[in-house]
């Protein structure tokens, strides 16, 4: 479990950094060619928004690539896609996990 607060803030630092911000930008993390996924860890691990550096690169690379080929690199499109319904969207996640790692348990609303 993490401290939420301290992920937000490592979040905003990470945001607020030009030479991190990329990693919020689905479309700028799926150009990147496979040989520069260290780039991806070192911003991520920058302000310690990834802690397991292998384990939190590998799911932001993949939750990046799912919205930037599923939903043109805008989470807003799922939402819309799923008509604003919390439980259409966690219908969805359920059914495709291996899509959006990381987007399960109780905080997020998929138990079990």
């Amino acid at each position: 479990m993490r401290n939420a607060d301290a992920l937000w803030e490592s979040a905003r630092k990470t945001f607020e950094d030009p030479e991190t911000r990329f990693v919020f930008f689905p479309e700028r993390v799926a150009e990147m060619p496979l040989g520069h996924i260290d780039k991806i860890t070192v911003a991520l691990t920058k302000y310690k928004l990834a802690l397991r550096p292998n384990r939190d690169t590998t799911i932001w690379l993949t939750l990046a690539m799912t919205f930037h080929n599923w939903w043109q690199d805008d989470p807003r499109n799922l939402l819309k896609a799923m008509k604003f319904d919390a439980l259409r969207v966690i219908q969805h996640l359920k059914k495709h996990k291996s899509k959006y790692p990381n987007l399960n348990g109780e905080k997020i609303g998929l138990c079990g």
